[in-house]
């Protein structure tokens, strides 16, 4: 863990810590995580890299818009629809830090990952269980938390949980927790006033609960038109003033100020 801390305290002494607006992109890439976040000073952090064909595509655009760094990589976990593109990022950017959870996954994507690394004589920085990571990037807050436990049934519930402070403005960032992972989270101050749903929207035992202790005004479900988010939690969130945004409908844009927030699609 010492490794780590000493790499994002490297990484951040390089940016202006001040208070900076935030922008926030939930990109379109299926039934599979891409997010985008770049603060006013220019840098940029890439949360999950989709499917290895949405994620080649996300890549390419990036980079034909003048993109050249991505200052953090996190890689909530290895599943194929967050990681599988992970490998065209590396190759078409330089970046400062990657970062993902401590468990192996023996996948084609995750073969292609550990090439691109050792290519660009890279490692990925890894969050042992029950650590996390504190980091600032240009006056925004990160907060990066590992599951409590070293096993677990679901791989979904490895997830990274990934907290991003915006002046008085919370982002909250859930990976694919299921329930296990989800009860875990529910011990945590989940205030914010924007979610990114767990699972691509779908409905879990604890769901419910997590909805009411974090209490946000936007929450973004990542799903597909073939995987829609659960009409139910949808449902649920509308019937308490929640704005519920799928990227099934279109790239997302939340910006925020340090005090207020909006999303368009």
């Amino acid at each position: 863990m010492r490794k780590i801390i000493t790499c994002i305290l490297l990484f951040c002494s390089l940016a202006a810590c001040s208070r900076a607006d935030l922008e926030v992109t939930y990109y379109n890439v299926g039934k599979a995580d891409a997010i985008q976040m770049v603060t006013s000073g220019g840098h940029r952090i890439i949360l999950d890299t989709g499917t290895n064909k949405e994620g080649k595509e996300l890549a390419r655009s990036l980079q034909e818009a003048g993109v050249t760094t991505i200052d953090l990589l996190i890689l909530s976990h290895y599943d194929k629809d967050h990681v599988g593109g992970a490998d065209h990022f590396l190759e078409r950017f330089d970046i400062g830090t990657v970062l993902g959870p401590d468990y192996e996954e023996d996948s084609k994507q995750m073969d292609q990952l550990r090439e691109s690394l050792e290519k660009k004589k890279e490692r990925m920085f890894i969050i042992e269980a029950g650590q996390s990571l504190d980091a600032e990037i240009d006056g925004i807050e990160i907060h990066i938390e590992a599951p409590e436990k070293e096993r677990y049934t679901e791989d979904n519930d490895y997830s990274l949980v990934t907290w991003i402070k915006d002046g008085e403005v919370m982002y909250l960032f859930t990976g694919d927790a299921e329930e296990a992972r989800t009860d875990e989270i529910l011990k945590k101050n989940l205030a914010c006033e924007v979610i990114k749903m767990p699972h691509h929207g779908r409905i879990h035992a604890n769901s419910q609960a997590l909805i009411e202790k974090s209490n946000p005004q936007i929450a973004v479900i990542t799903d597909s038109e073939e995987e829609p988010g659960n009409e139910v939690l949808i449902s649920f969130m509308e019937d308490r003033g929640i704005k519920v945004f799928c990227t099934k409908d279109g790239d997302i844009r939340v910006v925020s100020d340090g005090k207020n927030v909006k999303a368009e699609q």
